[in-house]
């Protein structure tokens, strides 16, 4: 019962601030996407307030990644894209990093930094750990300026985690993380409205689309010289 008024709210939600249109089409992938996932995380919350100000004026509610959105983005992976590491930067409560799971990836990493939100996403690698045996999952709890990428990531999701200061400041750690052991990396992108920060640092965007004006993702690629 819980879970069907907390669609009602996020319909509600995005009807009032969208339209209806886009309201009924993302809560029927919600509903879908949520039991083919395995998670439950649908809706809008305000950043928790004991995170200092500083910090949240960076941030934006956290509203998870409609599914369609995320899964147009992952169905242009090849199954050699997959053999890499996958992070979710921002990752909430963990719908992507599930979803990293299903798709295949047996490294998946994921931060963000409001302790309530890293728990419910370590309790969804935990239960992803155990649905598929060969995947390993870590979720740390950190800023994003202070986050070093892993080596072994490729691939880069983000969906609107922080504005575009502390997007400056994360993409250059993904670069040194590049410079540090030069591989190819690919960044999935939701609603990229900051896109400019990649292109500037040398990615190439190789794929766009937008669907009911509101929903749109990008994937851009950096190739090292």
């Amino acid at each position: 019962m819980f879970y069907w008024w907390q669609y009602f709210r996020y319909f509600i939600y995005l009807a009032w601030n969208w339209n209806l249109r886009l309201a009924i089409f993302i809560l029927h992938v919600e509903i879908k996407g949520e039991k083919k996932y395995k998670v439950h995380n649908s809706g809008i919350e305000k950043i928790p307030t004991h995170i200092p100000k500083l910090q949240r004026e960076h941030a934006s509610v956290y509203q998870p990644v409609n599914f369609h959105t995320a899964e147009t983005l992952l169905n242009h992976l090849s199954d050699a894209d997959k053999t890499t590491g996958f992070l979710d930067a921002g990752c909430g409560k963990g719908r992507v990093i599930s979803m990293a799971a299903h798709y295949g990836f047996n490294q998946i990493y994921g931060f963000d930094f409001a302790e309530e939100f890293c728990a419910a996403s370590q309790a969804v690698a935990d239960r992803m750990e155990n649905i598929f045996p060969d995947c390993f999952i870590k979720i740390d709890c950190q800023l994003a300026d202070d986050y070093l990428v892993p080596h072994d990531v490729g691939i880069l999701f983000l969906f609107n985690p922080f504005d575009h200061i502390i997007m400056d400041v994360f993409a250059k750690n993904v670069m040194q993380s590049l410079a540090e052991k030069p591989r190819p990396f690919m960044v999935l992108y939701a609603n990229p409205v900051c896109k400019n920060t990649w292109l500037q640092l040398g990615f190439k965007e190789v794929f766009h689309f937008t669907k009911l004006t509101y929903l749109e993702g990008s994937i851009f690629t950096y190739t090292p010289q």
